[in-house]
């Protein structure tokens, strides 16, 4: 079974739809005129089907000059699509047993023919949907249950139904598994924290935090002797290190006072 577009979901209902009313015509054109308004159909436009290989839309003379090309081009896609869609779907149908298409109804035409009017060929269509649109556009339609039954379970098979069960139950089973961990893992905690949690306990507790407290406090001050006494060693030694730095450059003579010897020397030779 293959998968079905929406739109064609939409045909079959209305197959069904027209193939329940007592005294209605189950046809490809009354099935196209119940989407007539979704595909913005003229009324002063229809399809002519005279044979296999002349089908064509006939537009109204006077409208020809009116119509914007445009509007007709979107119209002529839109028309293309749903008549090869619904015939193609037909087909598939027919071949496969969940609709039967009978008899000869010598239908001409699918849509509204005004009479005493003039119209205009317009072609449009591959041969091969001609051909198939003339078939089941005279044929009368009658759904199978099976067709029915699918579109009551909303177009699944009967192993996508039991595999969504079957995906349904391993996920439930899933669920209750995780909720039965989670209990699992609640109450371990709750075995392991309760105890703890008692007047007394808290009491130790408190104790045993304040005692530990007291012990941190005592620790962190000397590590802060510690370390004050370090800085006030490290700063004499700099001290220290300054003051042999200041008697060494005592020692030695700064240029000035070397110039000055030069010269004195100087003048005692010249004496």
């Amino acid at each position: 079974m293959r998968i079905f577009s929406e739109f064609e979901k939409k045909i079959i209902e209305r197959m069904i739809e027209l193939d329940g009313k007592s005294g209605s015509l189950n046809v490809l054109g009354n099935i196209y005129d119940s989407f007539s308004q979704e595909l913005s159909l003229p009324d002063y436009c229809y399809i002519q089907i005279v044979s296999e290989t002349d089908v064509s839309i006939q537009i109204i003379e006077d409208m020809i000059a009116k119509i914007d090309p445009s509007s007709l081009r979107i119209f002529d896609n839109e028309l293309s699509k749903f008549l090869l869609t619904t015939v193609k779907l037909f087909e598939y149908l027919e071949n496969n047993g969940l609709a039967y298409f009978i008899g000869d109804l010598n239908l001409k035409s699918i849509g509204q023919v005004w009479k005493d009017t003039k119209y205009t060929t317009f072609e449009f269509l591959e041969a091969e949907s001609k051909k198939l649109l003339y078939k089941y556009a005279r044929k009368k339609i009658y759904v199978t249950e099976e067709l029915t039954e699918l579109f009551n379970k909303k177009f699944k098979s009967t192993e996508q139904i039991r595999h969504e069960e079957v995906l349904d139950a391993t996920k439930k089973e899933l669920l209750h598994t995780r909720i039965a961990l989670f209990l699992t893992i609640f109450g371990l905690i709750a075995s392991i924290l309760i105890p703890f949690l008692s007047s007394n306990q808290i009491e130790v507790t408190k104790e045993i935090t304040v005692k530990n407290l007291d012990s941190i406090s005592i620790r962190t001050t000397e590590q802060m002797h510690e370390l004050i006494t370090s800085i006030d060693k490290i700063s004499s030694e700099v001290n220290e290190l300054q003051n042999d730095v200041a008697r060494q450059l005592k020692e030695i003579d700064s240029p000035a006072n070397v110039l000055k010897k030069q010269k004195k020397l100087s003048d005692n030779i010249k004496k």
